[in-house]
């Protein structure tokens, strides 16, 4: 085992006559520190354009240019004013200390020195410098927060607006196929607005330190195959051939929402730069103890010194595609926080005007190895997302229309669409705009299932659910099963849930594949009554 200790930081001591700090440089690197050595401020100031310290102690009187002036070229240079600079001197009189603070100094060590003291001071400064590029961060990220939601959200919801109002006031006028275009619009730019909030939210969470992490074995061939058909649409109409290679039992352990929002953003960013007739392909080989994953395009390709912005917060790097497609560039700095989240790493290779390959790797795992450490779903918890359920869902025409179906939502348009979907597949269907009316009616008539809303007024879902669960209620049917309706997606959200009594969940926006499946699943389990 390796002795050595971590470097804390690169030290640059500037000195004409070292021979009296070499006990200090010693003192320094064996408190975990580097150490360079310049001979002059003139050596320094040419030094400085090759490395970059944490901090550099600084003597004033040398021959050439003093420290004073030294300090003050630093300050002057855009790459190095921001390196904190400690004089280390025999000069005590106070005009001196102020004439160095002036010059841009951050702190004053006066010969003969104590090495405790001096460690102490460069410690409490590297930690202010630290603190200073992590707030330096922070603002990056509010800025870009707010540029996201003043540009794009706004345009996108104006949009939505826009054609949602014309069609309102001038419904009649409008031909069937004028409709279907308008209603498309809508469709695509809503799903696309929902793309950008999910990016934001899982960006926000990652960066505050709180989203789950739950890694699990993933056959790579699913969310592969489920993305390209999820973006089959947008490639074909700039006619762009999208595929893939990757066969079926390619194993890897990975956190699921993770990586399919690896795929979703990457996908989307190379159809979005990909010209006309061109082509996107996903690959997968093996990398020792990972898999390397490559998205591959043949579109305009991105220049060395972009690249070097692409995955940076504080670097503005957005230009549209190749369509004129708008992007943010948030989807490319969460893709690298996923792959790094999962013990990966993301790499890219492009040249201009022949296409670009984003690789990135994650571990493998065989199928057939222990599960030990890997958390599954808890037994009796159903957990659906709108975009994933099984395709196999079938309920006969006269099993549907004996059953019926409470949905509880407070907010009108999503009240009205469930409706919708519910009467479209055949199910009978009654709405409560919140848990009160909802306990009202499941008093009154006996339901088969209950889509629960949680964030409600008056009364929320999980009050709602206890009081279903509650043996001394007037609810006809104590059992019947719950389902709640959420954007919160959390794993503790989901506990919170089932904790309450309800039977499962469902992630909005909700589908209508996913609502077939719930009942399907409790119309065979759970006694639904027909």
């Amino acid at each position: 085992m390796s002795n050595e200790k971590p470097n804390k930081g690169t030290i640059l001591l500037v000195d004409d006559n070292l021979s009296n700090l070499q006990v200090l440089i010693d003192y320094l690197n064996k408190s975990g520190y580097k150490t360079l050595v310049a001979r002059s401020g003139d050596r320094a100031i040419r030094q400085l354009k090759f490395v970059r310290p944490d901090l550099i102690l600084l003597d004033i009187i040398m021959p050439g240019i003093d420290g004073y002036e030294t300090c003050r070229q630093l300050k002057e240079d855009k790459n190095t004013k921001d390196i904190p600079v400690i004089f280390i001197t025999a000069l005590v009189e106070t005009y001196d200390k102020v004439r160095g603070f002036k010059v841009g100094a951050v702190d004053f060590i006066t010969k003969p020195f104590q090495h405790e003291e001096v460690l102490a001071r460069v410690t409490t400064h590297l930690t202010i410098q630290r603190q200073k590029k992590q707030l330096s961060e922070l603002n990056a990220m509010k800025d870009k927060f707010f540029s996201i939601i003043a540009h794009d959200l706004r345009n996108a919801f104006g949009g939505i607006l826009s054609i949602s109002r014309i069609m309102a006031e001038s419904l009649n006028i409008y031909e069937k196929e004028e409709l279907e275009l308008f209603s498309q619009s809508i469709y695509e730019t809503a799903q696309k607005t929902f793309n950008l909030l999910e990016n934001l939210l899982n960006w926000a969470r990652i960066q505050r330190g709180t989203m789950e992490f739950r890694p699990n074995i993933i056959d790579l061939h699913k969310p592969v195959s489920e993305n390209i058909s999820l973006f089959k649409e947008n490639a074909s109409q700039k006619k762009i051939n999208l595929s893939h290679s990757i066969e079926p039992k390619t194993y890897i352990c990975a956190d699921p929402n993770m990586t399919d929002a690896i795929f979703r953003n990457l996908i989307s960013n190379a159809i979005k730069f990909t010209y006309e007739g061109g082509e996107v392909r996903i690959t997968a080989e093996n990398d020792g103890e990972n898999v390397k994953i490559s998205v591959s395009d043949t579109g305009e390709g991105i220049s060395e010194k972009d690249i070097q912005k692409l995955f940076r917060i504080d670097e503005s790097y957005k230009r549209p595609g190749t369509a004129g497609e708008e992007g943010t560039g948030l989807g490319l700095m969460l893709c690298k926080e996923f792959v790094e989240k999962n013990n990966g790493e993301i790499r890219v290779e492009s040249e201009l005007g022949k296409g670009t390959t984003f690789s990135f790797s994650l571990p493998k795992r065989e199928r057939d190895h222990t599960r030990e450490g890997i958390p599954d779903i808890p037994a009796g918890t159903s957990v659906l997302s709108s975009e994933s359920a099984p395709e196999d869902s079938f309920l006969s025409g006269e099993t549907k229309s004996g059953i019926r179906i409470l949905i509880v939502e407070d907010e009108p348009l999503n009240r009205q669409m469930l409706f919708l979907i519910l009467r479209n597949l055949g199910f009978q269907a009654d709405t409560a705009s919140n848990g009160r009316e909802a306990i009202r009616s499941l008093e009154s008539k006996p339901y088969d299932i209950v889509l629960m809303d949680i964030e409600m007024p008056k009364m929320n879902g999980v009050e709602a659910t206890r009081i279903i669960r509650d043996t001394r209620s007037d609810v006809l049917n104590h059992h019947i099963p719950v389902i709640a309706m959420s954007a919160h997606t959390a794993e503790e959200d989901q506990k919170h849930f089932i904790e309450a009594g309800m039977n499962g969940y469902i992630s909005k926006p909700i589908e209508s594949q996913t609502i077939l499946e719930i009942v399907k699943k409790y119309a065979n389990n759970s006694g639904v009554q027909k």
